[in-house]
């Protein structure tokens, strides 16, 4: 399994907004308002942004497996309104956090990928649809990869 499949699987279990492609192309999706919703019922957002591939070798040049290195975003919508930064990481970005890091270990879980790297980094008012959240960069290691014929 591909990890962007594993990505939208585990998003669709949590019943999560999923969207994949480039920034630029993420900041044409038109996400309902629910602003003024507590956190527990806002819609979660998690936008896959890029993957690359590389092949793990072993020392005869036999296939092993591959390193996936990757990032995607986990957001909800926001109000521009929010008095300053400090109420939208308590509002959102505290609970998306502990969100990561549950998806995190169900990644963990699945036969064949594990996480080597899952860097957060906070983002704020991010695209026209105003999304705060935690961008993610990560590494895994899928060693049930297989070559395509």
């Amino acid at each position: 399994m591909d990890i962007i499949d594993k990505l939208q699987e585990l998003a669709t279990e949590r019943e999560w907004f999923w969207n994949y492609g480039r920034m630029e192309w993420q900041n044409l999706i038109d996400l309902s308002d629910d602003t003024d919703k507590p956190f527990d019922d806002k819609q979660k957002c998690l936008l896959g942004l890029w993957h690359d591939t590389e092949d793990v070798l072993n020392e005869y040049g036999g296939f092993e497996g591959e390193n996936i290195k990757g990032g995607v975003i986990l957001c909800v919508r926001s109000a521009i309104y929010d008095k300053d930064q400090n109420v939208k990481y308590e509002k959102h970005v505290k609970g998306l956090k502990a969100l990561l890091r549950s998806l995190r270990s169900d990644i963990n879980d699945c036969d064949y990928f594990r996480v080597k790297s899952w860097k957060m980094v906070e983002v704020y008012d991010n695209l026209d649809t105003n999304l705060d959240g935690m961008k993610v960069t990560y590494n895994i290691y899928n060693y049930g990869a297989t070559i395509p014929k």
